[in-house]
């Protein structure tokens, strides 16, 4: 790979033919700049690096994901970007479920938070809250566009099987459509708390959710009622 395009954003890496797509990549992170910056209250001050690979074992190696997770379209290592070709063979199903215009702005987002936390980010965030707030500052929010996650979402809160917040803090790889209940999560904190009062969680963690009033049975509590009535909307307008 080659570096095929530059900007104040980021210094692009990739085959030839894919040149198209990166200056796609570079228009939705140009236009989504000012409100990432906005919400996180934190600029990156160069350019970082991001990286297209032409297959998905590569993007999957560099990410240290097994061959089994064909959805995983990138990662984000501090200020480097790993994103797969929507060329590569088995991604334009994955891109038709997940827009890659809006991958690259959860995965920019991603690079903002390590930004704020510093070079030795690495188990500093909670995976939830990394993956919850990347989905919200998504432009096209893939959790809430994924039929199956939604029906899986619904029956959960149906049969009382949502999974417990310490569940999600502790043992976050384990549950399934866990990027969809951290989305969700999220969701509901930014609507009761607003965005400073998640993006502050970043690096100030330890005392919530007691920082925001609320016991662990409480949140989870506001939390599945806010997700009743969203679902419901959601139903009730498809």
């Amino acid at each position: 790979m080659t570096k095929i395009h530059s900007s104040e954003i980021a210094h692009y890496y990739s085959v030839e033919k894919d040149s198209v797509f990166v200056c796609q990549l570079d228009s939705s992170l140009r236009a989504n700049i000012g409100r990432l910056t906005k919400i996180f209250k934190h600029r990156i001050d160069s350019p970082i690096v991001i990286q297209i690979f032409p297959e998905f074992s590569y993007t999957l190696c560099v990410c240290e994901l097994d061959s089994t997770r064909r959805t995983a379209l990138g990662c984000t290592i501090y200020r480097k970007i790993n994103m797969v070709s929507p060329s590569a063979k088995g991604a334009k199903e994955a891109y038709e479920i997940q827009d890659p215009m809006s991958v690259v702005v959860h995965e920019y987002a991603h690079a903002i938070s390590f930004d704020i936390i510093g070079k030795d980010y690495r188990g500093k965030m909670k995976p939830w809250l990394r993956e919850g707030i990347a989905f919200q500052c998504e432009t096209n929010p893939y959790y809430k566009r994924n039929e199956d996650a939604i029906k899986w979402v619904a029956e959960s809160l149906r049969l009382e099987r949502v999974p417990k917040f310490k569940t999600l803090e502790n043992k976050y790889a384990t549950v399934k459509f866990r990027g969809v209940w951290a989305a969700w999560l999220t969701e509901f904190l930014i609507s009761k708390y607003g965005w400073l009062a998640v993006v502050n969680m970043i690096k100030d963690y330890d005392n919530f959710p007691k920082d925001f009033g609320l016991s662990r049975n409480r949140l989870e509590k506001e939390w599945i009622e806010y997700m009743q009535i969203k679902l419901k909307t959601t139903t009730n307008k498809s």
